[in-house]
């Protein structure tokens, strides 16, 4: 994603249906999606030269992605639909960054914004958001409200107040960790694990951060540090050994030593109440649905370089037939990897046929239960 300051204006004023119904978009959004006259802009005459070179860009931009609306079905013009108004989002968030920069600054934060930008969209496809199959809308809130509104403002010359504590809860083998490193690495900062289960859990936690600080203050961008801290309530409950001097941590730690404590936990209201009460982020991963079912199982064909015969729907459907019975991300890599151990040319029917033979799910009823329950309290 490129930036320049755009003008506040109504995405859904753009949009208008042609005679089959479908949905589609003004040649005023593809040809000209950024306005390049306000106050932001005329802070400095010398950001002109950098946005004519973004202008050039964002043409092709616009017309590959015209192409694609009339060229696709309604389903696909809705999800283009959906990636612009996120785009929009985006450049505005950017644009309120950029609004609060004094004129001596505006040059550098625009340099800093746009690296930053051009460095997270060229993340590696193992890496980040890439290797997250759905979970759309958490992505896109974690972009909007801790990637750009936090990590990335902090490296512009106003800094930002970022978070000490992220959560990220749900039940086991759904991706919890994996989510929580490929935030950090999304956010491109530094990562490390450790397991709130180890008897010097709270020791390596302050060594992480005082290294934080010092590769912080030694690079030339910034770089916070991201410390994943798996199984967190076995350290941050209120029987803790340590539970104070976790408590007395997290007070200060984004500010004090440059990063950002990310719990994960199966069973979130273990946590100590005060923790929760200074935790803004929380991240609910639950159980995919229908559609985040199909991109995983996509996603995995994909990486394999195979394309079963059949649908994939009724692949998607089967996995939905029984409601009290729930798959796990991990359970649902773990059906197609059988299914291909045992039949490397497998069929959308052999993978089926699989499913209808997994009998001990990862994840039971109860573990719904809590789960939603969970998401309430923590929602109060």
């Amino acid at each position: 994603m490129k930036i320049n300051s755009i003008s506040n204006f109504n995405y859904s004023q753009k949009l208008n249906k042609n005679i089959t119904g479908h949905t589609h978009f003004s040649n005023t959004f593809y040809t000209n999606p950024l306005s390049f006259g306000n106050d932001s802009f005329k802070k400095n005459d010398n950001t002109f030269d950098e946005t004519a070179k973004l202008r050039k860009r964002y043409e092709q931009i616009n017309q590959e992605r015209m192409k694609k609306v009339y060229d696709s079905s309604l389903e696909s013009q809705e999800e283009l639909m959906r990636e612009n108004e996120r785009t929009l989002r985006e450049y505005k968030k950017i644009n309120e960054i950029l609004d609060k920069s004094d004129k001596q600054n505006y040059s550098k934060d625009f340099d800093v914004i746009s690296k930053f930008l051009d460095a997270m969209d060229n993340i590696e496809k193992n890496k980040g958001f890439n290797r997250i199959s759905g979970y759309e809308e958490i992505k896109e809130k974690l972009k909007e409200e801790f990637i750009l509104s936090t990590i990335m403002k902090d490296r512009t010359s106003q800094g930002a107040d970022v978070p000490n504590i992220v959560l990220f809860y749900g039940p086991s083998n759904n991706g919890k960790t994996t989510f929580a490193q490929a935030l950090a690495e999304q956010s491109l900062s530094n990562i490390v694990t450790v397991s709130g289960g180890e008897d010097d859990a709270m020791e390596l936690i302050k060594d992480y951060a005082e290294e934080s600080l010092k590769n912080y203050n030694e690079s030339t961008d910034k770089k916070r540090t991201i410390i994943v801290v798996n199984e967190a309530e076995l350290l941050a409950n209120e029987c803790s050994f340590d539970i104070e001097k976790f408590k007395n941590f997290i007070k200060d730690c984004s500010s004090k030593y440059k990063c950002t404590l990310f719990l994960t936990s199966n069973t979130p209201l273990f946590i100590d109440n005060d923790i929760l009460a200074q935790t803004n982020f929380k991240v609910p991963v639950g159980t995919a649905d229908r559609k985040t079912c199909k991109e995983i199982i996509v996603d995995n064909f994909n990486t394999l370089n195979i394309k079963p015969e059949g649908n994939i729907d009724n692949l998607v459907n089967a996995f939905f037939v029984n409601p009290e019975k729930f798959y796990a991300n991990g359970d649902i890599v773990n059906i197609l990897r059988s299914t291909l151990q045992d039949k490397p040319n497998a069929t959308i029917s052999d993978f089926i046929k699989t499913l209808k033979k997994y009998e001990k799910t990862t994840i039971s009823v109860e573990d719904i239960n809590n789960f939603e329950e969970d998401k309430k309290a923590l929602a109060e």
